[in-house]
């Protein structure tokens, strides 16, 4: 929990290094809590999954309630996970723009899975400390 919390804290803190375990703690808490109110949205009816993705017709307030909660906090975490992304990628030993080109190739689908390797990669020392 306390990955979870400092990630807040360096929300806006794109200089230094990110471990493995730092940064799959975080994100894994992120993930829970970002699925537990996606999940209260559905039961709670917020929004119905069909076929052709999401319909709000017919939703109830409390529905939409934890279906904004889910938004906001989405939103909220995006900075924050983008700067704990940057951090791990440099811990990895890669610039910060590699982020940037695996968030375009996802529009084919190849770049998450790049950026998923490359953020499971171990720590490399660096060469000089001026990264």
């Amino acid at each position: 929990m306390s990955y979870f919390v400092d990630m807040y804290k360096n929300y806006v803190n794109f200089s230094g290094r990110a471990t493995r375990k730092q940064f799959w703690c975080a994100y894994g808490i992120y993930l829970a809590i970002y699925v537990v109110l996606y999940i209260l949205a559905i039961v709670t009816g917020g929004v119905a999954i069909t076929a052709t993705g999401a319909d709000f017709s017919g939703a109830s307030a409390i529905g939409m309630l934890f279906m904004g909660l889910c938004c906001i906090f989405s939103l909220g975490s995006l900075i924050p996970i983008l700067a704990m992304e940057v951090r791990r990628l440099r811990d990895a030993g890669f610039q910060w723009w590699v982020l940037l080109i695996c968030y375009v190739a996802s529009c084919c689908g190849i770049g998450a899975i790049a950026l998923l390797i490359l953020l499971c990669m171990p720590t490399k020392e660096p060469e000089n400390t001026n990264m």
